[in-house]
């Protein structure tokens, strides 16, 4: 279901523009329409990730951004140029990609020395600039190797050093860590949102990873079938989702299915609900999805809780390390489950096991409901 994208940004004073503005953005493949009256503003020094699935556009608006597939419609303007038709050479970006493209002949050097050569710049600058963007990313004594002698996450320190070389006034970020494993992953991705921090420089970073956005951007723009969703801080798309498609697609969710059986109530299975004033757009008969996260299923202090109070089986748990994973039967027809995340303490201290009674609570300032009407609803 399309609905107007939430958008949260830092405060400009009156008047000032945007450090980019896209406007009524679309791209078309033939008859496929991989963008669709994209309109965005991304903000001077601000690091911004475009976040969704294979196929949702980010790829193809992070490219009609660089100039290198043009939109079909639509203008875009980086510090008040119209930049829409110029050449990728005549715009001021540098950019990483997945594959690090670097040249396998070349030394990290010559790699990222590269643009600056083609700029002609003195060789005793080009020789200071690199040593001076090898201490930068953590490479120094590296120069004289060759990409094949380097690790990925090495490999890809020198990619961002190359597209910094020029000191561009953006950074293009195409999913620059999906290659490498999850623990070099886990460092380079702290590293770069530090070094994007001292630098200053306004980047967009396309990726699929919702753990890689939450960590690392000052807003996320979530995008399907080549729209935007929402766009907002972590914390904003995380705990305030304005359609079902983010609320399952960032984190996980509980969807409990029902219908409106009174205002502010919701009937899933033997359970009445009551839901937050956001369901009073919903009128009795409805179907709708009640949706909470499984960290805010609540199970202590409950002695004073009067509303959705309920006593559940625990069908399952699944142990994640730091927390369990606890799958707890709603009863009823439809089958329907909820799944809830307790600390390694309290499942020692309620002693939870599966096949074992427990009594929880859904804290009614933690629920949300959205239509069910909606193909981006799970089932």
């Amino acid at each position: 279901m399309a609905r107007k994208p939430k958008s949260t940004s830092k405060s400009k004073s009156p008047g000032e523009r945007a450090f980019l503005e896209i406007r009524d953005v679309s791209k078309m493949f033939g008859d496929f329409t991989a963008l669709q009256d994209v309109t965005l503003d991304i903000h001077d020094g601000e690091l911004i990730c475009f976040l969704g699935p294979s196929g949702c556009g980010k790829t193809t608006l992070l490219r009609a951004i660089a100039g290198l597939d043009y939109q079909t419609t639509g203008r875009i303007y980086q510090k008040g140029r119209d930049i829409s038709d110029v050449p990728p050479a005549n715009r001021d970006f540098g950019i990483v990609f997945q594959s690090y493209a670097l040249f396998p002949n070349l030394s990290v050097e010559k790699n990222i020395a590269y643009g600056l050569v083609n700029r002609k710049m003195g060789r005793s600058k080009v020789k200071a600039r690199v040593e001076e963007l090898l201490q930068l990313v953590g490479l120094e004594g590296s120069e004289d190797k060759y990409p094949a002698a380097l690790s990925g996450g090495q490999q890809q320190r020198v990619a961002l050093a190359r597209a910094l070389a020029t000191s561009p006034g953006m950074l293009l970020l195409d999913e620059p860590l999906s290659a490498l494993d999850a623990k070099v992953r886990e460092h380079l991705r702290h590293e770069m949102k530090e070094l994007q921090r001292s630098l200053g420089i306004t980047t967009i970073m396309v990726t699929h990873d919702q753990e890689e956005a939450l960590s690392m951007a000052d807003r996320i723009v979530v995008m399907s079938d080549g729209r935007i969703e929402q766009v907002g801080t972590p914390m904003d798309i995380y705990r305030n989702p304005t359609s079902a498609y983010v609320a399952d697609f960032i984190g996980a969710m509980n969807f409990l299915h029902g219908k409106v059986v009174r205002k502010g109530h919701v009937k899933v299975g033997k359970m009445d609900i009551a839901v937050n004033g956001a369901a009073d757009q919903f009128k009795t008969g409805d179907e709708v999805v009640v949706c909470i996260r499984p960290e805010d299923v609540a199970v202590r202090d409950l002695a004073q809780v009067k509303i959705n109070r309920y006593a559940m089986a625990i069908r399952d748990v699944e142990f994640l390390g730091s927390f369990c994973r606890a799958t707890l039967d709603v009863g009823g027809k439809t089958g329907e489950e909820l799944t809830a995340d307790f600390s390694i303490n309290l499942m020692r201290d309620f002693k939870l096991e599966r096949g074992a009674k427990l009594n929880i609570a859904l804290p009614k300032e933690q629920l949300q409901v959205f239509p069910s009407n909606g193909t981006d609803i799970p089932a």
